[in-house]
């Protein structure tokens, strides 16, 4: 007689556990039991793997679901706040030159008030340029 192992669910079918109660002591004698055990075994271990490997997928997807999110974030977190310090940078150094062009300006027309009605020139070549600066 067979010994009567511990079960669990994904390890037999009704119809397996009544099998093996219903023939459990044929199967030693009879080759066609004993075939039909061992090819219930077979399937019993290839569902056995079959679920670790879906378990084991399950678990890789999770994971890899998590970095992506994770990298996703991390991506998203970084273009938004480079986006606004550059912005910052920007603005800080446009009110710089802002002021420094007000100082100028009033540095000049306390130095030379004839040039005010005249815009400042600057020389390219032989050409004459006007530089007009608007704030």
């Amino acid at each position: 007689m067979t010994d009567i192992a511990a079960i669990s669910e994904y390890d037999y079918s009704t119809d397996e556990i009544l099998f093996d109660a219903q023939f459990s002591d044929m199967i030693e004698t009879d080759p066609l039991h004993k075939r039909r055990l061992s090819n219930r075994q077979r399937a019993r271990e290839t569902r056995r793997r079959e679920l670790e490997h879906l378990s084991y997928l399950r678990h890789r997807v999770a994971e890899l679901s998590a970095t992506l999110e994770f990298e996703k974030r991390k991506r998203g977190i970084n273009v938004v706040e480079t986006v606004k310090q550059e912005y910052a940078q920007a603005v800080a150094v446009n009110q710089a030159l802002k002021a420094q062009l007000l100082r100028n300006n009033s540095i000049l027309n306390t130095l030379y008030p004839q040039l005010l009605p005249e815009k400042p020139k600057c020389w390219i070549g032989e050409t004459p340029l006007q530089v007009v600066v608007s704030l």
